[in-house]
Order: C-alpha cells, then sequence, then structure tokens
C-alpha cells in the first residue's frame, strides 16, 4: 500500500502569502509551497508544542525578516501560539478568549495582530512585542465572528480601523483601538484586503494586476464562483461562473499568482488569466443571425402583471400569485459608496480564473470511490477521509 497524497484528516483554515500557504487540520499544521508540482508541496509540518486543543485557524506574518505564523485553539487552557515560520518552533503560547478562535489575520505591516472568536468579539494585539499585548477588546457582534479586514485613511499605511463579519450576517466597523465607526464615517477608508461581504454572500476577495481590477465571489450554497468587473454596482451584472465545489464555499484568498477557494477541506488553486475578448470564437452568419434576433427580442419588464393566460391557469389550479416582494435587506442601510466612487460598466471582467489543480480528498459521505485501474501494474485507487491511497 502506498500513499498517493495525505492531507489533513479534516482541515479547517489556511493562509496565503507571496507562495507560501499554511494549513492547521487537528492538531497538526502544514506549509505548502504553492508553485510547487502536487505530491511534493509540503515543505514542512508540525504540532504546537504545549497546546491541549486542536487548531482552528491560521495567518501567516507579512514581515520579510522573523517571519512567524499566528495559529487559533479551540478552547483550552490557552487561546493562541505563535510560530517560527522556518522550522514551526512554538515561540509563544497567549490567552485572550475562552472560547474557539474562529479566524485571524495580520496586518499589512505586521504590526498587529487580531482574532476573532465564538464570543462574538475580535481582540487586537501588538504583534511587534515579544509577549503581545493586548491593544484592545472589539465587543458588538451577537455571533461567532468569520471574517474581518484591516484599513487605514488615505495615504497613510498605519491600520487604524477594522470592518467585521459575523455569522448571523451582519457587518460592523470599527477603530483598532475598539470603538464603533459608522459606515459613513468610513466609506473613504482604503482597506487591505476585500473579504467582508453583504448579503448571502459566503466569501469574497479582489484580483488585482495583470489588467483591470475583478471580484471573485463564492456562492452560499451551491459552491460556484463567479468573477465580475470591479467595482459592480448592478443587480443583475453579468459574470463569469465556475461550478467547482461541492459545497458553501468558506474561504477565497488571492495573491499576485494565483487565487485558493476553500470548501469542505478541499482547496482549489486558480490561475488567474487576462482574457481579450475581442479574441474570442469566430462566429458563423447564422450564428450571428441567431444573436440578432435574441438581442433585438422585446423583453418585459420585471414588474409587469401576469398575463390573462397565466391568471386562468393559477385560477384553476387554485394558485394565486403572490405580490411582488420589494428589497427589504437590512445590510443595505450600511452600504456607502467611496466620496469618489465612479460607476463601472456592466461588460464582463478582462481577467478569468483556470483551474490549475485540487489539494485535498473528501471521501466520507461518498459512494463508488473504489477505484480499479485496468493497467499493467492493476491498481486500486481509493480515497479515506482527505488521504489518496494506492
Amino acid at each position: 500500500m502506498e500513499h498517493l497524497v495525505l492531507g489533513h484528516a479534516g482541515m479547517s483554515d489556511f493562509s496565503l502569502h507571496d507562495g507560501s500557504l499554511a494549513t492547521v487540520g487537528g492538531d497538526v499544521i502544514k506549509v505548502w509551497s504553492v508553485s510547487s508540482k502536487p505530491g511534493g508541496s509540503v515543505l514542512r509540518e508540525g504540532t504546537v508544542e504545549g497546546a491541549t486543543a486542536s487548531l482552528s485557524c491560521v495567518a501567516i506574518d507579512p514581515r520579510g525578516r522573523n517571519k512567524q505564523i499566528a495559529v487559533g485553539l479551540r478552547s483550552g487552557d490557552k487561546s493562541f501560539a505563535i510560530l517560527s515560520f522556518d522550522s514551526l518552533a512554538t515561540l509563544h503560547l497567549g490567552s485572550n478568549s475562552l472560547q474557539t478562535l474562529t479566524s485571524c489575520r495580520y496586518s499589512r505591516d505586521g504590526s498587529l495582530l487580531a482574532f476573532g472568536s465564538e464570543d462574538g468579539c475580535i481582540y487586537v494585539h501588538k504583534s511587534t512585542q515579544p509577549e503581545l499585548p493586548l491593544l484592545s477588546k472589539l465587543r458588538g457582534h451577537s455571533a461567532p465572528i468569520t471574517k474581518f479586514d484591516f484599513g487605514s485613511d488615505p495615504g497613510t499605511h498605519e491600520p487604524t480601523y477594522l470592518r467585521s463579519n459575523c455569522e448571523s450576517g451582519k457587518a460592523l466597523f470599527w477603530t483598532t483601538h475598539g470603538k464603533r465607526q459608522t459606515p459613513l464615517s468610513k466609506r473613504d477608508t482604503f482597506w487591505e484586503t476585500s473579504t467582508c461581504v453583504y448579503g448571502d454572500v459566503a466569501s469574497c476577495c479582489v484580483l488585482d494586476g495583470g489588467g483591470e481590477k475583478a471580484v471573485v465571489v463564492g456562492d452560499g450554497a451551491s459552491g460556484r464562483l463567479r468573477v465580475m468587473s470591479f467595482p459592480s454596482h448592478l443587480p443583475n451584472a453579468p459574470y463569469l461562473e465556475y461550478r467547482c465545489h461541492s459545497g458553501s464555499i468558506g474561504k477565497i484568498e488571492s495573491s499576485s499568482s494565483c487565487v485558493l477557494s476553500a470548501s469542505r477541506g478541499v482547496v482549489f488553486k486558480w490561475k488567474k488569466k487576462v482574457l481579450a475578448w475581442d479574441e474570442g470564437l469566430t462566429c458563423t452568419s447564422d450564428d450571428m443571425a441567431e444573436l440578432e434576433r435574441s438581442t433585438s427580442a422585446p423583453v418585459p419588464p420585471s414588474d409587469a402583471s401576469p398575463t390573462a393566460m397565466q391568471m386562468a391557469i393559477d385560477q384553476m389550479s387554485g394558485h394565486t400569485a403572490p405580490p411582488p416582494r420589494k428589497a427589504n435587506d437590512p445590510w443595505r442601510r450600511s452600504v456607502v459608496p467611496p466620496s469618489d466612487y465612479v460607476q463601472g460598466n456592466d461588460a464582463l471582467p478582462d481577467s478569468t480564473l483556470v483551474l490549475e489543480r485540487v489539494d485535498g480528498y473528501d471521501g466520507r459521505g461518498v459512494r463508488n470511490n473504489l477505484h480499479y485501474s485496468n493497467d499493467s501494474n492493476k491498481t486500486v485507487v481509493y480515497t479515506v477521509g482527505r488521504t489518496l491511497v494506492r
């Protein structure tokens, strides 16, 4: 028996920075090389010395010198740990929340480290000091924290603000010292990352570089990725769709060379590619004629009343059409555009995603996962958890 790929028995979180990927699952942390080929991409792995609970979240320190990795723990004596990036040796064990830490992130300059918790609070630490003293505790959410971003004033690079999401769908704005802010006062804030969402979107990130900006959005339940032009203000803006994951996409992260999306412990690696729509597929005369007929056909307005035939059918079947409902999402009151906002066009984005590889195997809860290769070696391949075995 030979292990082909050995991953986590259940991946909890991942963090991407400069071609390095850190993943946590159970009590194990692994550091991968994103640029290497499958099968040999694990650079090192280890456990947190002194920790009595499993690992729940991870973040890579963006600083070049004395690079570190922060990991959050599930409820136990200690809340988080700081590890050496090169050796995964435990440098510090600290405490903040009595419940499981759900997310963590460094500011871009590495001066602050924040943890989100199941208790609905965010704990901000000064990461430039060895003991990581607690700077502030942000209280206001009524559900576990899912995502947050650091922000700064225009023209500066000092992290001064945060915006955050919780499982109940609420979005809040803060200073790093714990004072609540209004969305209007933060309309011109420069946000280091774009992970916080509104409404039913599960996760998102912004693609920058190699063309105009585009936003990648993960669907809540269908496991689909959508790429739209950025900024996109139209409710029915055109998009490129990729059907990939089998469940809700919990996290999307982007680097200069790739995009990673994760769902149910499986990570998809996507390569960014610039599109030139004027160099697309050639169309025949019949295709052009069909396109003209479809685009010239009148489109009824969305609020049009039902036809007499439809009303008669509904009356015969005992069904009546419900009255049209107006959008009344409470989060819409929190959306404030920047003061210099310029509406983008409604064209398709000029960036697309190309799937490069899939890391992780989810063989639990599925059938027909035993495969027989009819070659000279007569190989049997099957999945056990996240492990592919031959």
